[in-house]
């Protein structure tokens, strides 16, 4: 990772909680043939909701991959999370340390040890090279498989959808465009999303949103849940951006344990000069 370029880094990977993410999604590793029974909106969710017994604390390690723009790197991913208060990363490529980072609800602490760099502030950074505008709790539950509503329109919204191998829900905005006013590419009033949910589980294998700004799409790619001491989590996860060109983050679940007493160290080394953007 040590010619990794730490701003493509982190445009990818602030995407999902700062630093990290796979390939295997829905549409390549579906396990279900023929039809499914149908289902009303309603019951889909209740069935989702039925998912969400992940503990509080966990430790991953990842193998991770980044593909941009033709360039591909490769290293191993250490995430420590404690729900809803904090989220360590470590990224690593052989025994060398190229960046970590804590993320609290309202803060991000961030190294480059490549560049002898580090970040101290809010959640600008992340939606200064972000697509898409994200808070701690948006990249929690992207982390853990848990549907993401961005244009804040809520379950009502929600329709049922075709699909041949998963259930689907989609949500369109139908606000009109105001081309007189500058916005960001993904701005909330403006996306189209999209979720897909395993039909044996109900696990999400996938959520995805449409920018009808700049006709991107961006994906979160989840591959069918493994067991893991007695929980469950996906083999896998995806970040992929479609546009002008595009952008991969793909993260291989190595292994994860549970524990209340994870270290989370960070220290900013006196000689590190602080980020300007």
């Amino acid at each position: 990772m040590r010619n990794v370029n730490s701003h493509t880094i982190l445009r990818l990977i602030s995407l999902f909680f700062l630093l990290t993410f796979l390939l295997a999604g829905c549409k390549t590793s579906r396990v279900l043939t023929g039809k499914h029974k149908a289902m009303s909106t309603k019951d889909i969710l209740q069935h989702f909701e039925m998912t969400d017994s992940f503990p509080s604390a966990a430790s991953f390690r990842f193998a991770a991959e980044i593909s941009s723009q033709g360039n591909e790197q490769s290293g191993n991913c250490y995430i420590r999370m404690y729900k809803d208060s904090l989220i360590w990363i470590s990224v690593r490529s052989m025994s060398f340390e190229g960046m970590r980072a804590i993320v609290t609800p309202d803060s991000i602490q961030f190294i480059d040890r490549l560049n002898n760099l580090y970040y101290k502030g809010d959640f600008s950074l992340v939606n200064r090279f972000s697509p898409m505008a994200l808070d701690f709790y948006d990249m929690q539950k992207l982390l853990l498989g848990r549907m993401l509503d961005y244009n804040q329109q809520g379950e009502k919204s929600l329709e049922t959808c075709n699909d041949s191998a998963c259930y689907c829900l989609y949500s369109n905005t139908e606000m009109e465009l105001q081309y007189d006013t500058v916005m960001k590419a993904f701005n909330p009033q403006y996306v189209n999303q999209k979720y897909l949910f395993y039909p044996q589980n109900f696990f999400l294998a996938e959520q995805s949103f449409f920018s009808r700004v700049s006709k991107d799409n961006m994906s979160i790619i989840y591959g069918p849940a493994e067991q893991f001491d007695s929980n469950y989590y996906p083999e896998s996860l995806t970040l992929r951006i479609d546009g002008y060109q595009r952008s991969e983050l793909k993260l291989e679940t190595k292994s994860i344990s549970f524990d209340n007493q994870f270290k989370t160290p960070f220290k900013i080394p006196d000689k590190y000069q602080e980020m300007r953007f």
